[in-house]
């Protein structure tokens, strides 16, 4: 009876290390953690494309007299495009059943698509800005940072990509504000980059946040099913 005591508790002392030292288990870990990561991101892409035509709308209906016609529709068309692009994206990804061994191609193309819609935010300072005054430069201005601030709960899971979506969206409407020489505008473009620079720290922080939660809910996952495993062959000894 002693013996049989024994190596019952034998195996429930091992748990944690068949988890954390087992050979090649911190690798599956993190492939685990990182499709876990990107299946959220992909979940959250249909909001971000949603957002997007909303702000179109809004921008169509409230804005439109203040810039260039021939500008605002190649503008709106640009981003109504990227959308239309992004949303087949999400629903091809939906749709597969292929997601785990191709990995690295969907990883690749949310990161496109996101650097995608970047730019087209991007695109409109570039081509609005210099023929805007105050107000209207305000006005894209609070559009695009309300956008990027977004992004960091719609692709906080995939910092690289909502890093590059920040960074496609506010760098041109930076520049495009201070090309404009007013000294609201440079003032402008300076809180802006401080306001970029900030949306990617707390950005970054987030995303790690968000992994290390994920990690420690599949860390104990795994510990359950070691210990459950242990009891099963403890029980059938």
């Amino acid at each position: 009876m002693r013996d049989r005591s024994d190596k019952t508790d034998e195996p429930s002392e091992s748990v944690d290390d068949h988890v954390s030292t087992q050979p090649g288990s911190d690798d599956g870990l993190r492939q685990a953690v990182d499709a876990a990561l990107l299946e959220m991101a992909y979940g959250r892409l249909l909001q971000s494309v949603f957002l997007t035509v909303m702000v179109c709308i809004i921008f169509v209906a409230l804005f439109w007299s203040f810039f260039p016609s021939s500008q605002k529709i190649v503008w709106v068309g640009s981003m109504l495009t990227v959308s239309a692009l992004r949303y087949f994206l999400w629903w091809t990804h939906a749709r597969s059943k292929h997601r785990r061994s191709r990995f690295e191609r969907w990883r690749t193309l949310f990161y496109v698509g996101a650097v995608a819609a970047g730019a087209s935010w991007g695109y409109g300072p570039i081509m609005l800005m210099p023929a805007a005054g105050h107000n209207e430069s305000m006005l894209l201005v609070l559009a695009v940072l309300a956008v990027s601030a977004v992004s960091m709960s719609a692709m906080g899971s995939q910092v690289k990509a909502m890093i590059s979506f920040q960074s496609a969206a506010l760098v041109p409407c930076i520049l495009a504000l201070a090309a404009t020489g007013g000294s609201v505008e440079i003032m402008g473009a300076a809180v802006l980059f401080a306001g970029m620079v900030s949306l990617m720290i707390v950005g970054r922080s987030s995303s790690a946040s968000t992994r290390a939660l994920i990690e420690t809910e599949l860390r104990l996952s795994r510990a359950v099913e070691a210990n459950n495993q242990a009891r099963e062959r403890a029980e059938a000894a």
